[in-house]
């Protein structure tokens, strides 16, 4: 999990959207377009890009107060397989749009390469605080559907954890070919720091791989997300 930086104003349509006695409208066109742009088209909770079934997803559960349901802050980019499982816990959680929180040093997360082909993530909280604890826990659900699962969200934590090993496993060969130096080093160094901007699917992970390796982390420290 990382951080993202949200649009300070609200688009145009929520106010009016609001404005209408009836209207659950808050995932009117502008905010689709503006929650995309801001979350960098990728779901703030599994960091998966691109998805296909997409949600403007309330932060807070609104619960009907429509203060809550319109609230610009409250409107996040998630994917239905996230949303759904997360969907009814009202437990308080880490908020990536809060710029004092710094997720990438909060929360850990590994992947046990030894099991497999079912790989099983680690999901390790470094801060001890109720939010921190939740979103590790809503973390481990997502990643390894575990807690029990209907069928379709174990195959969904399945298919999610396939994506990310295939990212990663192209990260990993990306460092072995900086490191083995055949290719230009320098040409080898700008895609590894592609891959660890927060527009990348799966930063977190990326991150805390390079953040392991005590050389790779003193050779790429200064472009990890902070």
């Amino acid at each position: 999990m990382i951080n993202f930086v949200k649009t300070d104003e609200a688009p145009a349509c929520l106010a009016i959207e609001k404005a209408k006695p009836k209207s659950e409208n808050y995932r009117c066109k502008d905010v689709v377009k503006q929650v995309s742009d801001d979350f960098f088209d990728k779901c703030y909770l599994c960091e998966d890009k691109h998805v296909k079934d997409i949600n403007v997803e309330h932060f807070e559960p609104h619960r009907g107060n429509r203060d809550k349901m319109f609230d610009w802050k409250n409107l996040f980019f998630a994917c239905s397989y996230c949303n759904n499982i997360k969907l009814g816990d009202e437990a308080p959680l880490l908020n990536c749009t809060d710029a004092s929180l710094r997720l990438v040093n909060i929360i850990k997360l590994e992947i046990d390469t030894s099991r497999l082909p079912d790989r099983h993530f680690f999901i390790t909280p470094l801060i001890h605080d109720q939010p921190t604890l939740n979103t590790a826990l809503l973390l481990h659900k997502i990643y390894n559907g575990k807690e029990k699962p209907t069928p379709l969200k174990e195959r969904g934590a399945l298919n999610l954890r396939k994506r990310i090993v295939g990212h990663l496993s192209e990260f990993n060969d990306l460092i072995e070919e900086y490191r083995l130096g055949v290719l230009s080093k320098e040409r080898m160094k700008k895609k590894i720091i592609n891959e660890l901007r927060i527009d990348s699917a799966f930063t977190a992970f990326k991150v805390w791989l390079v953040r392991d390796e005590a050389e790779l982390f003193q050779e790429f420290a200064e472009y990890l997300p902070q």
